[in-house]
């Protein structure tokens, strides 16, 4: 059998079926006994209605809620067979029909023709629900049922009765070529439900594997932004507190020193801290996109530091990967920061194209500028996160700076890690 099981829908479409048979049996039996023959009531024959009976027991079990929720397929095969052996039987309770039936012209083919209507409904559930040789099986089971049947009814002479007998067999041949066309897309169309059903499940092993995917590289990310900001903090200040410890009791002035710039440590690492917190439960990138989000941050910089800038920004980045953008805005809000707090700078320039699938940026001030090599790392350790960032993605990142000559940011990365995005 087929791996479809029975279902409410194609009960229902049973029900009516044996409905529809029950009416038009009994409306023909009703028509045929009291305005066609002319019999009177003491002289009807009762015999003629077991049919009908049959019929209105399977629609009221059809119709049992109970025994619809034990309905397998073997007694959805059970009622099938009833069905079409009641139906084959009908056609013989009557002599005159029986008499009628027996001729070539018009009675055989009227009779079997009949039947094609009743029959294939059966035949059709039967083909799509189970397998091959259970529909080769049924049809050959009624196209005996009703040769035996035929046998037993009907009294003619031998060739009336083999065209008969001919005529019941070619229709159990049609029948059969009808079902196993059905039955073979009934087959195709389970094939494709199967794959479907493996797609499904290997589908959502995918989506729960990148939900824990995305889980660990989220805790990646939120333990560099602590390393980068509170780490280094409070490194910073127990190293500090341990020079003042020492200091203490023979150079009180240079502790006093010491403590000043652990208090300037702290509040720095705090504020950043604070930043990176903003930054995990607040996403600007989600609201604006890329080139927006990155705007906000020189107009906000430009209004605090009191400079101007310049930008060429395009909104084709919007298109790039989240962990690519996400980088991005990390480094020039790292920059913007430094340039606000520490560089004084004038003018600030933020460039970024992308050619060839490969991504560069360009951020640089006119600021009082540095050495990247004497800085104190509590003035750009912000910087060493982000340089980490973008050699993760695979990228490389440059900083120059002397002082009173500015200071210049740059990123190169390649986007061939990513064969869905072209920008161009």
């Amino acid at each position: 059998m087929n791996n479809a099981e029975i279902n409410e829908r194609e009960i229902k479409i049973l029900r009516f079926y044996v409905l529809f048979q029950f009416c038009v049996y009994l409306f023909s039996q009703v028509i045929r006994t009291f305005f066609l023959s002319g019999a009177s009531f003491s002289q009807f024959n009762w015999i003629r209605f077991v049919p009908a009976l049959i019929f209105l027991t399977i629609f009221i079990l059809l119709s049992l809620r109970k025994f619809k929720q034990d309905f397998s397929k073997t007694r959805f095969l059970t009622l099938i067979v009833i069905l079409s052996v009641t139906t084959i039987v009908t056609r013989f309770l009557t002599p005159d029909f029986s008499v009628n039936r027996a001729f070539f012209t018009p009675g055989v083919f009227n009779f079997n023709f009949d039947q094609i209507f009743f029959l294939i409904l059966p035949v059709l559930f039967i083909a799509w629900l189970f397998s091959r040789a259970t529909l080769l099986l049924f049809c050959g089971f009624i196209t005996a049922v009703e040769i035996g049947v035929s046998f037993l009814s009907i009294q003619t002479d031998p060739m009336s009765l083999g065209i008969l007998i001919a005529s019941i067999v070619f229709r159990g041949v049609i029948f059969g070529i009808m079902g196993l066309f059905v039955n073979s897309m009934s087959e195709v169309q389970n094939l494709q439900q199967e794959k479907l059903e493996k797609a499904n499940v290997r589908l959502r092993k995918y989506a729960i594997y990148t939900e824990q995917l995305a889980q660990t590289r989220e805790r990646n990310r939120l333990a560099r932004e602590l390393h980068d900001t509170l780490a280094h903090t409070l490194s910073s200040v127990a190293v500090q507190l341990e020079a003042v410890k020492v200091l203490f009791d023979t150079n009180q002035n240079e502790a006093k020193k010491g403590l000043e710039r652990s208090l300037v440590t702290t509040r720095n690492g705090l504020n950043e801290t604070r930043r990176a917190l903003n930054d995990l439960r607040t996403s600007e990138l989600e609201n604006f996109g890329l080139c927006q989000s990155l705007r906000n941050l020189l107009q906000s910089g430009a209004a605090r530091g009191d400079f101007h800038f310049t930008e060429n920004l395009s909104e084709a980045l919007n298109l790039l990967p989240d962990k690519i953008s996400h980088a991005i805005y990390r480094t020039v809000q790292e920059a913007v920061e430094n340039t606000v707090q520490h560089a004084k700078a004038k003018n600030v320039d933020l460039q970024i194209d992308q050619a060839e699938r490969i991504l560069t940026l360009s951020y640089s001030d006119d600021g009082q500028g540095f050495e990247p090599d004497k800085t104190d790392d509590v003035k750009h350790y912000g910087l060493q996160g982000i340089r980490e960032r973008i050699e993760l993605l695979g990228g490389v990142l440059t900083l120059e700076s002397a002082p009173n000559q500015g200071t210049r940011i740059r990123i190169r990365l390649e986007l061939d890690n990513d064969k869905s995005i072209d920008l161009r």
